[in-house]
């Protein structure tokens, strides 16, 4: 696939998603279309989705994908995140920002993150 066929498929998906907005009116179906075209449109393995919860101090794994590893969790799929994986505290019991974490990071500041390789350490990226 030639650049202009890649750029135009990530158009097309951005528009699918637009359309998904205001037509799909399953909200994890939707979600898990937003995350599985980020994944595509980022050349990502792997993605998780957070919602935050009704008391406002954790971050809910509500759909995880990573395609080498096989994990399919929340969404559509048949497996549930219930009881998976931990919520994420948004804040120590200080009551400071929780900000070790890339995830809690990104939603208490609402910068974005990008990270090239998570499966390369620290050390190896100085």
């Amino acid at each position: 696939m030639d650049m202009q066929d890649d750029l135009f498929q990530r158009l097309e998906q951005l528009n699918d998603i637009g359309a998904s907005l205001s037509n799909e009116r399953d909200l994890n179906r939707l979600l898990e279309k937003i995350l599985l075209a980020a994944k595509d449109i980022t050349r990502a393995d792997g993605g998780t989705l957070y919602l935050l919860t009704e008391d406002r101090r954790h971050l809910h794994f509500e759909i995880v994908r990573t395609d080498s590893l096989y994990l399919a969790f929340g969404g559509t799929s048949a497996q549930s995140t219930s009881g998976k994986f931990p919520d994420l505290p948004l804040y120590r019991e200080d009551g400071s920002p929780n900000d070790t974490m890339v995830a809690v990071h990104a939603a208490i500041t609402g910068q974005v993150v990008n990270i090239a390789d998570a499966y390369t350490t620290g050390s190896e990226e100085r």
